[in-house]
């Protein structure tokens, strides 16, 4: 795996593990797409499922979904402060920004999402109003930091040059 200038290059040894690179990682990139799909359609059934399950191999169900979606937020927020940490440490990484918008893009959408679909709640808006402000900043210090090539784009697009051989 080759990266961007002034960063360390990553080469991916031969072997098995090598061989399961790729096909492992577009078999969890279905596998997060369903299961978000599912958690953003059917979130109490998640829970159902699971409150379902439990008395039968001896734990009790937790009967609200509060306290298994605060452990995803806190999850995603870990991630997207690696990725900030990450263009502080390594700025020439053009792949973290990248992320960083892709993520908090998608929350501004799902917020305005809910809001326009769901429940025209105050912290829906908020939300939206912040992370998208986030991405449109990030992506503004992207492309202002980062040359843009007109390469075909891995991950999202811009000067990124991660591949796998």
């Amino acid at each position: 795996m080759q990266t961007t200038a002034n960063s360390p290059t990553t080469t991916i040894r031969g072997g098995a593990a090598a061989r399961l690179y790729r096909p492992a990682g577009l078999l969890m990139a279905v596998t997060f797409s369903v299961v978000g799909l599912i958690f953003l359609f059917y979130p109490d059934d998640v829970l159902g499922f699971f409150d379902a399950l439990s008395p039968r191999i001896g734990l009790p169900p937790v009967g609200e979904a509060a306290g298994f979606y605060l452990i995803l937020a806190v999850a995603y927020m870990y991630v997207v402060t690696l990725l900030a940490a990450g263009m502080f440490l390594r700025p020439a990484n053009a792949t973290l920004p990248v992320l960083l918008i892709n993520a908090k893009a998608a929350s501004a959408i799902l917020s305005f999402g809910f809001f326009a679909f769901r429940q025209p709640a105050l912290i829906y808006l908020a939300n939206g109003v912040v992370d998208g402000l986030i991405a449109v900043g990030v992506l503004a210090i992207y492309w202002g930091a980062h040359r843009i090539s007109h390469e075909p784009a891995h991950l999202g697009g811009g000067n990124l040059h991660a591949h796998v051989h």
